[in-house]
């Protein structure tokens, strides 16, 4: 690590002659390792007032130095100890390699760099825009610094740019726009030009026509080449089994002229033999062909035999499904399931259960009575049921007209209530006015009587009389509106609760129909 810090050092003209790692001091220390700093980042700012701990852990920080939480600011007083010098020389060492690293990434050629010299005459990378925009943003800024307003110059360099990168483009838009042109041009001379489309259709027929004649002779001459092929094929098997037969019977006939020869038979015997032969032969042939047709009718017998047996295996299980149906036999019923065994040869045993005659058939007909017993039951229950429910319908529509009509009662008295309370109103408001006249009369008489004297007193009196049978007769009518709006809210009350009986008698009869 001191060897790769030292040629470091040197290969950046530091001066190394001295060993400055031997022995180091908090003062070396910190030129080395400002030093190291300014490699990486030239333009970093030191500040000469800062103690040396602050500084360098400060820098670590700004670089991400993984390890700084363990350096000890405490160490950075006697570097060269024995228990602070491998981690500040580790981070001396860390320095260099991140320099290195830094060195070469300026040193390649990264899109990442931005430099717009490594920017190809044709290129579509985000990076390689970037960095032609960051050129024209530096050489833009320093025209700004120095007082120019005017980027026109900038601008253009960047326009020449992008039109060497669009040069190929433009080129091959140039050859697709002529091509264009010229394709143009052949559409318009066609259209203008009468369209040989219908000799060319005719022609096409003419050739379809020729091509299914052609098709159909070269299918013929297939079909008899094939014929021939097979005919040929058939010839040539038979002359060769009639050879083989003719050997056969030539062979037949010498041995039998060797037999007949060693037996001294008469021409009438071997005759006769010979007839015998052939009648045996022709019962053999029979019995063969018996034989075939035998075993081809005991073929499509076993056929329709395992169709069969698929069909009543089938049926069986069908038979079963039903059966453990749940409800349908009772369970105190003796077991009806039935199983079809085609491994027995008894006939008798080929259907396992109890007997179909006796029992089965017995049982089922039993429940199948009183099934239909039960649903003639429930049939006529039904009957009734829907005679019931059509009374209540019947009824609740008599109910509805009824409520109908107590609801237009209601409203007659309704309307008849308000009518009176309005009358009485209308009373009481001229009832009212007619006591206060009568007041302001007995006023005007008292005030007459205090003027004129006692002549006047019998007058006053008998207007206190006429006053006082006008306060009973206004206390007589406000009575009987107060008794008649009771009444008549009473009866709407009434024919109220009325309705909400009736109503709710015909809700409980719906839902209990339901």
């Amino acid at each position: 690590m001191r060897q790769d810090i030292v040629g470091w050092l040197k290969a950046h003209d530091f001066d190394t002659s001295s060993n400055p790692l031997s022995n180091i001091h908090a003062k070396g220390y910190q030129m080395i390792f400002r030093q190291l700093v300014l490699i990486i980042d030239g333009g970093y700012n030191f500040s000469d007032n800062a103690p040396l701990q602050d500084e360098v852990l400060n820098t670590l920080r700004a670089l991400e130095y993984p390890y700084v939480s363990s350096l000890d600011s405490k160490w950075f007083a006697a570097p060269a100890s024995m228990h602070s010098w491998p981690s500040l020389l580790g981070v001396l060492h860390w320095l260099v390699e991140l320099g290195k690293c830094y060195e070469n990434y300026l040193n390649g050629d990264s899109l990442t760099l931005l430099e717009a010299e490594l920017v190809p005459d044709e290129f579509d990378d985000p990076m390689h825009h970037q960095a032609l925009s960051i050129q024209y943003f530096e050489y833009a800024y320093e025209l700004y610094m120095s007082g120019e307003v005017d980027f026109a110059v900038p601008l253009q360099a960047v326009e020449d740019r992008y039109a060497v990168k669009n040069e190929r483009l433009q080129a091959l838009l140039d050859e697709e726009t002529e091509k264009l042109a010229r394709q143009n041009a052949e559409y318009e001379q066609l259209s203008s030009s009468a369209p040989p489309l219908e000799m060319e259709q005719k022609q096409n027929e003419l050739m379809k026509r020729d091509l299914d004649r052609f098709a159909q002779n070269l299918s013929r001459h297939d079909a008899r080449k094939q014929n021939g092929l097979r005919s040929l094929v058939a010839e040539k098997a038979e002359i060769e089994q009639l050879l083989i037969d003719l050997e056969q019977l030539k062979a037949e006939r010498a041995r039998l002229s060797d037999v007949v020869k060693a037996q001294n038979l008469t021409p009438e015997e071997v005759v006769r033999m010979n007839t015998e032969h052939e009648t045996l032969a022709r019962s053999v042939e029979d019995l063969k062909v018996k034989v075939t047709e035998t075993n081809k009718l005991v073929m499509s017998l076993e056929v329709s035999l395992t169709n069969r047996v698929a069909t009543a295996e089938e049926v069986i299980d069908q038979y079963n499904t039903l059966l453990s149906s749940p409800g349908l036999i009772p369970p105190n019923e003796e077991d009806l399931t039935i199983e079809l065994s085609m491994a027995s040869s008894d006939l008798q045993q080929l259907v396992r259960g109890p007997d179909m005659r006796k029992v089965v058939r017995p049982t089922l007909s039993k429940w199948a009575e009183v099934y239909r017993m039960e649903i003639d039951a429930a049939k006529r229950e039904k009957i009734v049921v829907d005679d019931d429910h059509d009374h209540v319908v019947n009824e609740c529509d008599d109910l509805i007209q009824e409520i109908e009509a107590e609801a237009a009662k209601v409203h007659t008295l309704t309307e008849q209530a308000e009518e009176m309370r309005e009358a009485a109103q209308q009373e009481a408001a001229v009832n009212n006015a007619r006591a206060a006249e009568l007041e302001r009369t007995m006023v005007q008489a008292r005030m007459a009587a205090m003027a004129h004297g006692v002549g006047a007193k019998s007058r006053l009196q008998a207007v206190e009389i006429a006053y006082r049978e006008q306060q009973e007769k206004v206390a007589r009518v406000k009575d009987e509106t107060i008794r008649t709006i009771i009444k008549n809210s009473t009866e709407i009350a009434e024919m109220k609760e009325a309705v909400a009986r009736q109503l709710k008698y015909v809700q409980d009869v719906v839902e209990a129909n339901k």
